[in-house]
């Protein structure tokens, strides 16, 4: 069961029906349930969670491409963010990067490359994009 945060889930909510592009970073001291809630609420709608992880960049967006294309293959996040970006453009789907500064501390370009893909689709996407952390710099 999941308790406690209604609060929460309401604004994620309200931010979801918005229907453009938006972008929400969630960041807080670490085994507050930042995860759990976003988990939660992602469950109800199209989208792709991904947790990264302290392994290279290489292994992260090979994990990140297989929950995108559903099946295992090997893309740069460029590429994977291009297809979210064509996924979002008719319809609302919900991008949840979890752990976020792992993929920042693997390589810097990560920001700047998540930064233009931002600047490239925000007037003509649904995206909910959500970066989540322990600390959070885009």
């Amino acid at each position: 069961m999941f308790y406690g945060r209604d609060r929460e889930l309401a604004l994620l909510e309200e931010r979801y029906n918005s229907d453009r592009f938006e972008f929400l970073p969630v960041y807080g001291r670490r085994r507050v349930g930042k995860t759990r809630l976003l988990r939660e609420f992602i469950a109800k709608h199209e989208g792709v969670f991904f947790t990264a992880k302290t392994r290279s960049l290489k292994e992260n967006m090979d994990e990140f491409a297989s929950k995108v294309y559903g099946a295992d293959v090997s893309a740069s996040l460029t590429s994977i963010l291009d297809t979210i970006g064509k996924r979002s453009r008719d319809k609302r789907f919900v991008l949840v990067i979890d752990e976020y500064p792992r993929l920042l501390s693997k390589d810097r370009s990560v920001g700047d490359t998540l930064q233009e893909f931002i600047d490239r689709i925000h007037e003509d996407s649904k995206l909910f994009l959500i970066l989540c952390g322990s600390s959070i710099s885009v």
